[in-house]
């Protein structure tokens, strides 16, 4: 039974010490975790001061590009109106003017068709009528001298000077109209001006708009993640700090249980000892020796004539300093004659006008070309970095909500294991509490029977006493039979040691009572810190998700943009191929041609003064 009892020890000391054990990693466990969630917390804070006060910048920048289009907008719709309004004054002028020139024309006809005394002699007719309308409507159109002829004319219509009158308001109204079409020209084309400059702010800073917003969103929506991390990880720490003052307070009655069971151990050792002195069959010393095992240990887990010799020389040899087609030219001319070879010079220096025309107007457009090209290209390089930096920033992101998911899931799985770890003891404790009750059952059983059988030994009463008649003296032998005194401490002591059994059967119910309490309570909270640990990982992977797109169409773009600088690359090499010689030698070509025009005027010169 010594034996047996050394190994329980054992096995308790075994069981304290793992609980002892679980007690101090599950605490640094926790200290740990709560100590990351706090540096998370305070970085992510941070972070998200940083992203409110971009957020707040980035708001106020596009509202300022609002008001700016809306600004230009509003500038627009006036310039319209004002547009339509003149469009309106010069429809209207134009069909007054062609109305008045109608009335001019047809006071000439009128004028043509009539004999000129009857005509001279007739009172004021529709003619009259209608060049008197004339004057009162468009009299300012009229040049000075032409608005007083006409005025006398209307006063005495009998005048001679009626013909030129109107042939002057006609030529009048002519170029009152041609000015009238001039100047809507002017304004119809510095209105599309306008409009165009216009759309063009309004386009830019409608750009500059949905940039804005695109980062605004991201910064808010970072925000908000930022924010509902902070919430989890206070979440969890405060769940952490709740369980682990709990498993210490649980560590702590354990160690108390701990020392009181040693303490009752000593006892039982002791009552073990004096029941052998009493109970002296083998059936009691074995019975005994399984009723005083320790059982009291309950462990919980937690969680162009002929020409003279010298011309022909002169020709020949400016041919060969400068085109060769003045050597063609100068054989020629010695044959044909100096009137077709001035033709010729005449048709070569216009030609060559034209190609030095011609190759102004492609230098130009090379240069142009080459500019815009390497604006777009540097646009597009630009983008594609912006891309490439926004997708390398996604991916660092995402690669640190990956390190955050792994440490979720680790302290899950950290969960779990001390969830499987405390049924394992639970279940060892619950063992142990059904076998400690059935052998203090069993040693009251037997320790009562031990009892009775002392009491009825001991409690009879003695034997009657008879009156007899004298005799003689007997000699002394010994004396009558007396039952021993000892008999009230062993029955004492028996009684006892079954208050002890009925005392450790209680202390081992409420015991196991306390420790399937604490198991529950346990279960609970790792149930809710699984449960808060399970939102944070759909929190992460949602997170993920969003940020993974991101970073998919970030990437997109800038392949995008790659491809679009590929592509003004090979442009720029076309424009290359068809332009650096042109532009290289421009100033040299130029004065070549130049110098052979005027060599040619020089030789078309000699020819004129040739005999």
């Amino acid at each position: 039974m010594k034996e047996q009892l050394e190994s329980e020890a054992e096995e308790e000391a075994d069981l304290m010490e793992k609980y002892n054990c679980w007690c101090k990693e599950n605490g640094k466990e926790k200290e740990k975790a709560i100590l990351e969630a706090r540096a998370s917390i305070k970085e992510w804070e941070t972070r998200i001061t940083e992203l409110t006060a971009i957020s707040s910048s980035l708001a106020t920048e596009y509202k300022n590009l609002q008001e700016e289009v809306d600004r230009n907008e509003a500038s627009l719709d006036e310039s319209v109106a004002l547009r339509k309004k003149q469009v309106a004054k010069f429809q209207e002028d134009e069909r007054e003017m062609f109305n008045n020139l109608n009335a001019v024309r047809s006071a000439q006809v009128a004028l043509n068709t009539s004999s000129f005394p009857s005509f001279l002699q007739r009172p004021p007719d529709a003619s009259v009528r209608q060049l008197r309308a004339v004057a009162e409507r468009q009299g300012d159109y009229l040049k000075s001298e032409s608005r007083q002829q006409l005025m006398a004319f209307l006063q005495d219509p009998t005048s001679g000077s009626v013909r030129g009158v109107i042939d002057g308001l006609e030529t009048d109204f002519d170029t009152s109209l041609k000015e009238l079409h001039d100047e809507e020209l002017q304004n119809k084309a510095a209105y599309e001006k306008l409009v165009s400059a216009k759309r063009k702010e309004i386009d830019s800073a409608k750009v500059q708009i949905a940039t804005k917003k695109e980062e605004k969103t991201a910064a808010d929506e970072e925000r908000l993640q930022k924010k509902q991390a902070v919430k989890d990880a206070k979440g969890s720490v405060e769940e952490d700090l709740a369980f682990a003052k709990k498993v210490q307070e649980q560590c702590d009655a354990k160690g108390k249980e701990w020392d009181a069971r040693q303490k009752l151990r000593s006892n039982e050792m002791q009552a073990v000892s004096k029941t052998i002195e009493i109970l002296d069959s083998d059936e009691s010393f074995d019975l005994f020796g399984r009723t005083m095992t320790p059982s009291f240990l309950q462990m919980t887990s937690k969680k162009g004539a002929a020409m003279p010799e010298q011309i022909y020389d002169k020709l020949l040899a400016l041919g060969k300093s400068h085109d060769t087609r003045l050597v063609t030219l100068s054989l020629q001319a010695k044959v044909d004659g100096l009137a077709k070879v001035r033709k010729q010079i005449d048709a070569m220096v216009a030609a060559l006008k034209e190609e030095q025309a011609a190759e102004v107007k492609k230098k130009d457009y090379c240069i142009e070309e080459l500019q815009k090209n390497r604006l777009a290209a540097a646009d597009k390089t630009r983008e594609g970095e912006e891309f490439s930096a926004a997708a390398e920033d996604l991916k660092q992101k995402v690669k640190a909500l990956d390190l955050q998911t792994a440490e979720v899931q680790a302290q899950v799985a950290g969960l779990k294991k001390q969830q499987k770890l405390a049924a394992q003891n639970r279940e060892k404790e619950n063992a142990e509490f059904q076998k400690t009750v059935q052998e203090q059952r069993q040693t009251q059983v037997l320790l009562k029977k031990a009892l009775g059988v002392l009491a009825a030994f001991y409690n009879t009463k003695g034997e009657g006493s008879f009156l007899q008649k004298a005799h003689p003296k007997e000699p002394d032998t010994f004396g009558g039979y007396k039952k021993s005194s000892a008999n009230n401490g062993v029955m004492m002591m028996l009684q006892q040691l079954i208050a002890d059994a009925q005392e450790m059967e209680a202390e081992s119910t409420a015991a196991e009572r306390e420790a399937q309490k604490d198991y529950e309570d346990f279960g609970k909270e790792t149930i809710a810190s699984l449960a808060t640990k399970d939102k944070e990982l759909e929190d992460q992977a949602e997170q993920k998700a969003k940020l993974t797109e991101r970073m998919v169409q970030a990437r997109q773009s800038k392949k995008g943009a790659e491809a679009e600088v590929a592509n003004l690359a090979g442009l720029e090499g076309d424009l290359h191929e068809s332009c650096d010689f042109t532009v290289q030698n421009f100033d040299a070509r130029q004065k070549a041609r130049n110098d052979e025009v005027e060599a040619l005027l020089e030789a078309k010169s000699n020819l004129s003064g040739a005999k």
